[in-house]
């Protein structure tokens, strides 16, 4: 029995001999390389967006398109005017607004929100296979409240 046990343990050892740790690690970190390159690939497809074709008013201090154009998004969902007295959002600077009260932030912290808001429109990507900036509406509201109910603090 001892004998068995011997030449099966040798056998293995013979079929794991070609085997290193060296070339197991080579061969992982060239497939996470391919996956990770496919998915960038991916990302890269499904990143763009009509809206960055669209204009942007001039005079934003601290918003770039990307920015104005998520802005916009949430005034359009976030703040519907449809069927009340209201004027509608396209009229009021909402954006403009937001614009001028980043001018308050210390320039580190509003740089950091600034690749949050970024990373909030582009993370749908994963999700939705586009940006926030192009879901419609119920999908962007779900977004949004999958968002700020979330149980990953960085997220809300």
């Amino acid at each position: 029995m001892t004998q068995n046990k011997n030449k099966a343990a040798s056998d293995v050892a013979a079929a794991l001999a070609p085997l290193s740790r060296r070339s197991v690690l080579k061969t992982g970190l060239w497939a996470v390389a391919g996956v990770s390159a496919l998915a960038a690939g991916g990302f890269a497809l499904l990143r763009p967006s009509p809206r960055d074709s669209l204009p942007v008013p001039a005079g934003l201090v601290h918003l770039q398109a990307q920015h104005y154009h998520l802005f916009s998004r949430l005034t359009e969902i976030l703040l519907p005017t449809e069927g009340t007295a209201l004027l509608p959002a396209a009229q009021v600077p909402v954006v403009n607004h937001i614009d001028s009260l980043l001018d308050a932030l210390d320039p580190a912290i509003r740089k950091q929100l600034l690749t949050g808001l970024a990373l909030f429109d582009n993370a749908a990507v994963v999700t939705h296979f586009k940006r926030f900036v192009d879901l419609p509406d119920a999908d962007a509201l779900a977004y949004v409240g999958d968002w700020v109910n979330s149980g990953v603090m960085p997220k809300r």
